[in-house]
């Protein structure tokens, strides 16, 4: 669990890491150079401290800190403003046993918004990807890492967390795992809550700029599908840039979306306006 001076929210995750059924675990906390008394504060939380001697380095630094600390067989990431509920570890070790073949569990999530409202995000794919990797390129399904439990032997076998990344070392290390043959499983029961919005969203420019520098790097895809990932990221975050108000960012995305492939890009669109309408009728008759 990595943390920057966010003991208030901090304290509600380790409670919810206290609470897990589950209870053959370690707690770990990273505390990257924090000013608010989480150092005193997580010396008596029934938890490891680490202390980053050369703070600001940034999350992949931190986890990678905890992942060399760790002795279990499965690491489970949260971060420190989400919550697990009491299941959580419990269903995602249970699913991992039951599919050694498997490197990472993935659990269903709610976002639970500033007001304390919370909504659930939508997961099928907007278009028929030819490949899990174009799928994970150009969505990437996996929200937030809070909800993602790997085997140690994942990292044993693709390596850590790329820290030169500041923000999408984790889409990074999933597109290692996929391309050295690796599998994912999930437990669709929602048994993460995860807090919105967070950093990414003000920082959505070094978000497009840095993710678009990993899919540069993926060199096993091929040219058309690189085009319809391409289409997909960039309608992306022309609706984040537009939810952040960053109207010319956001226009400038829409363009590029569509000069790279109107149909693909409108086809997108369409099947995402059908989804929502489809989970709009869904929650009006639960």
């Amino acid at each position: 669990m990595p943390t920057h001076n966010r003991l208030a929210t901090l304290k509600g995750a380790v409670e919810s890491v206290h609470k897990q059924t589950f209870r053959d675990l370690e707690l770990i906390i990273v505390d990257d150079g924090s000013t608010d008394g989480t150092a005193s504060w997580a010396a008596g939380a029934d938890a490891s401290l680490i202390k980053i001697p050369a703070p600001g380095r940034g999350a992949a630094a931190a986890r990678n800190r905890a992942l060399q600390t760790a002795t279990g067989e499965f690491i489970a990431f949260l971060d420190d403003d989400d919550r697990w509920r009491p299941a959580y570890l419990a269903a995602q070790v249970a699913q991992l046993d039951a599919h050694p073949e498997a490197q990472v569990s993935i659990a269903g999530h709610v976002e639970v918004h500033a007001s304390g409202a919370t909504s659930q995000p939508l997961l099928k794919p907007a278009y028929a990807y030819s490949s899990e990797l174009a799928w994970m390129l150009a969505e990437c399904p996996i929200h937030t890492l809070s909800a993602a439990v790997c085997r140690r032997t994942a990292f044993e076998r693709v390596g850590l967390l790329d820290e030169s990344l500041r923000i999408v070392h984790d889409l990074e290390w999933y597109v290692r795992v996929i391309q050295a043959g690796g599998k994912f499983v999930s437990t669709p029961e929602v048994l993460v809550e995860h807090a919105v919005p967070g950093g990414l969203v003000t920082r959505h420019r070094d978000w497009f700029y840095e993710e678009r520098k990993v899919r540069q790097q993926c060199t096993s895809i091929s040219a058309r599908e690189r085009d319809v990932i391409g289409i997909a990221r960039e309608l992306f975050f022309a609706r984040t840039s537009l939810a952040n108000g960053d109207a010319a960012f956001a226009f400038a995305r829409a363009i590029t979306g569509f000069a790279k492939g109107p149909r693909v890009a409108a086809s997108m669109i369409a099947q995402r306006l059908r989804q929502r309408r489809q989970f709009a009728k869904m929650e009006e008759t639960q």
